[in-house]
């Protein structure tokens, strides 16, 4: 953490935990993720051996060959960072009979910089990847539709009306399959203070079958190496049955 953090905090009077939820709470999200993209850009590198990723990458795959009747299935990823997840799922795809076409959007433009350098020099079809404010951008840009929608970690730090604003637009409303990754709230979860100073918490298998979205598989595990994560996170699939071309 950087000195003017530090001298931050200890003018609040706050932990860094705390801190980071006061701004998350504040919705001044954007900021957290400009700061974290300045320190943990290095340690995402290590993060691709992550087991959640993997699993991920098998996920939306599976998702896309069952699905989508298409021989190039395309993948928007909400707040996809350097682009991790797409480097693993357009790996995994290389080998196999369908080809993904993956999009990715994030609010640092230094990780964006960063996976455009590193993605393009490995695949002949890289990843598009845009900075920007999935909010705004989704109710601007037709090209932001996608077949299959990915969010990883990245949903819980937004209020819940924006996840609404999001669910509501016409290129979210197009898709066949949305896979979240998230730590997960249900009505019957115990919250804890580890659990609430992760940002907002939502109950997704309450939102998004108000925007026509069905669950259709549910995973949780020691896929995070991480506690918390291990105990309140989920992977889950959600299915529109109108668009999803084979049943």
């Amino acid at each position: 953490m950087n000195k003017t953090c530090q001298s931050l905090l200890a003018l609040l009077g706050h932990s860094a935990d705390a801190f980071l939820a006061y701004l998350l709470k504040h919705r001044i999200y954007k900021a957290y993720w400009l700061f974290r993209s300045n320190t943990g850009i290095r340690k995402s590198l290590y993060n691709l051996k992550k087991a959640h990723r993997r699993a991920l990458a098998a996920l939306v795959y599976d998702c896309a060959s069952l699905y989508i009747a298409k021989e190039r299935p395309t993948l928007l990823e909400i707040g996809c960072g350097w682009g991790p997840n797409l480097h693993m799922i357009l790996s995994l795809s290389q080998s196999k009979s369908v080809s993904i076409c993956c999009k990715g959007i994030d609010l640092s433009q230094k990780s964006i910089a960063m996976g455009n350098r590193i993605l393009r020099r490995r695949y002949e079809y890289p990843p598009k990847l845009e900075c920007g404010n999935i909010v705004k951008l989704m109710h601007k840009k037709d090209s932001y539709h996608a077949d299959v929608v990915l969010a990883d970690a990245s949903l819980m730090y937004l209020p819940e009306s924006d996840i609404h604003q999001v669910l509501a637009s016409e290129c979210i409303q197009n898709s066949a399959i949305i896979i979240i990754c998230e730590l997960c709230y249900t009505r019957s979860s115990k919250l804890d203070e580890s659990l609430i100073s992760h940002g907002n918490l939502h109950d997704y298998e309450s939102i998004l079958p108000i925007h026509g979205f069905t669950i259709c598989a549910s995973l949780s595990g020691n896929y995070w190496m991480n506690e918390t994560w291990d105990k309140f996170g989920k992977i889950l699939v959600f299915r529109n049955q109108e668009k999803s071309c084979r049943q």
